[in-house]
């Protein structure tokens, strides 16, 4: 090997491991700060989905799913923690924070590749992406619970950082498309969203470029991107008809017209804050960070109108203007079709959904570093910004530091009673299920169950109580029904969705052995019936 070439190995390997480094601190520090927040039965049905793959169930076989399955990107990273660390229910918290640390340093990345930098061009990503308003701020807060489309942001960004070195000539160029490739094929088997919005926005930058002119990179791009797609898609399918993980078809329907009101609303409330600029209904001692960085949202509208404006004028040939890079072109393209989706979209009802515009708001804050005028005044402005957003944020932190926790205090205590009594196998409502099996590390084995209302589809079971088999096992119900084991059932007496009440659980099993009370919970435990 020559010096120039072990040169031009070295490099790549120098700034690989600072980047590794850099993702790693940030994974401690956000670990850290969302550690504070009590995860879920969705982020605890993963996180048993992942443990059964790092026992070798890697397809997920008796797996049932949503349209999202998140298989190949945090469920695949937590069965590699949990495999190389065993079962520690930290490694969902973990999961969160490694998720959102690759984001910044991905984002990073982007906002300077292929163009000439000014020295304070990272400010945009800094203040947006690296320093989340999680506190009073729901709910930004939901990025703390892994999987929620993080990890598939991951994959966009490698695809969009990818496309300019796979468009090129020459060596690199057959590396970068066998890696867009791989990439692809990782994303859009694990989350539609990774279609709709990663292999949506190269298949129209490529098609509009080659419609421009003949470019052989860009159709090798776009049959790349299309045909991992498609090949994607196929292994699921076959994996499921198989005996792998069950999907559920990905939900489409546009909003009805009366609707579209609501979703123009909930955009615009999500955009605010997403970026940490939602003043509205706060005192002003608690709206000032927001008031500072509300101008963040002003010039993340200007940018998508002049990057937008930028492109058409590219597009339609006007006083030949030049051809925005790529990754612009990809940014802005990821950024409005996720924009446009989600808001025509049925699924955007309440402000939770908000998570839905998380990829717009990435693509934007990059897009602003890369767009905005290296002036004084917006450098100034940036570092008082984050400057704001650092030393407000750290006195919060410091008056009332993060205290890990994993549940909630009343999903505590039906935990310790469950261990304190050793009751080990049950059933509770989807909140109250997954959730309690991971706090107590296996200890109590709670599966979900609901009650059956509906007259036509349930049957003899109407009234009673059937296996719930979303985002879990159907193997964990083999002896469901039977009366020859001890098992308990947990009664909901708080609100909750699709919570459990006391009369379908007695049409089902009949009265109790005996029961426990707890405040938010009744805690019925039947003991095996002779025969």
């Amino acid at each position: 090997m020559t010096s120039r070439s072990a040169s031009g190995w070295i490099r790549p390997a120098v700034v690989f491991t600072l980047l590794l480094l850099t993702t790693l601190v940030l994974t401690w520090i956000y670990y850290w700060a969302f550690a504070e927040y009590p995860g879920n039965s969705d982020t605890a049905g993963a996180y048993l989905a992942a443990a059964d793959m790092a026992a070798g169930n890697w397809r997920l076989e008796g797996w049932w799913w949503g349209s999202d399955t998140f298989w190949t990107s945090d469920l695949a990273f937590e069965a590699a923690l949990i495999a190389l660390f065993g079962n520690h229910p930290i490694i969902m918290m973990l999961s969160s924070a490694f998720d959102w640390a690759g984001v910044v340093v991905l984002a990073a990345v982007a906002t300077g590749a292929g163009v000439s930098r000014f020295r304070f061009a990272l400010l945009p990503v800094a203040a947006i992406v690296a320093l989340p308003i999680l506190r009073n701020n729901p709910p930004m807060n939901l990025i703390v619970l892994s999987p929620i489309h993080i990890g598939t942001i991951i994959y966009i960004l490698a695809m969009f950082l990818l496309v300019p070195i796979a468009s090129t000539a020459g060596r690199k160029s057959k590396i970068a498309t066998i890696a867009l490739g791989l990439t692809t094929f990782l994303a859009v088997a694990g989350d539609p969203l990774a279609l709709v919005i990663g292999v949506g926005a190269i298949s129209l930058v490529m098609a509009i470029g080659l419609l421009k002119r003949r470019d052989g990179g860009k159709a090798v791009v776009l049959a790349t991107v299309v045909a991992a797609a498609l090949l994607a898609k196929y292994f699921v399918a076959w994996n499921q008809a198989h005996g792998g993980i069950r999907v559920a078809p990905t939900p489409l329907s546009f909003v009805s017209v009366e609707d579209l009101p609501r979703n123009l609303s909930l955009a615009f409330n999500s955009f605010l804050v997403l970026t940490g600029t939602n003043f509205f209904g706060r005192g002003l001692s608690g709206a000032a960070l927001f008031l500072v960085r509300l101008p963040l949202i002003l010039a993340m509208i200007w940018v998508l109108w002049t990057a937008f404006r930028r492109i058409v004028r590219y597009v339609r040939g006007a006083d030949e203007a030049p051809e925005p890079t790529l990754i612009d072109q990809l940014l802005l393209a990821g950024a409005v079709i996720d924009i446009v989706s989600a808001t025509v979209s049925s699924l955007l009802v309440n402000i939770d959904t908000a998570r839905y515009f998380i990829p717009a708001i990435i693509f934007l804050a990059i897009l602003m570093g890369r767009t905005l005028p290296p002036v004084r005044s917006v450098v100034a402005y940036g570092c008082l910004t984050v400057g704001a957003t650092i030393a407000l944020l750290g006195y919060d932190y410091a008056m009332a530091r993060p205290a890990p926790t994993l549940l909630y205090p009343r999903q505590q205590a039906l935990a310790d009673l469950l261990i304190r009594q050793h009751l080990t196998d049950g059933y509770a409502s989807y909140w109250s299920a997954s959730i309690i099996t991971v706090g107590t590390r296996g200890a109590a084995r709670v599966r979900t169950v609901a009650a059956c209302t509906d007259p036509v589809g349930c049957g003899k079971s109407v009234g009673k109580i059937v296996p719930v088999f979303l985002i879990g096992n159907e193997n964990w119900y083999s002896g469901f029904g039977r009366r020859d084991r001890p098992f308990f059932v947990v009664v909901d007496k708080f609100p909750v969705a699709q919570a459990l009440l006391v009369a379908p659980v007695t049409a089902t099993f009949g009265a109790p052995t005996h029961r426990f009370e707890l405040p938010d919970y009744i805690v019925e435990v039947f003991d095996p019936v002779a025969r």
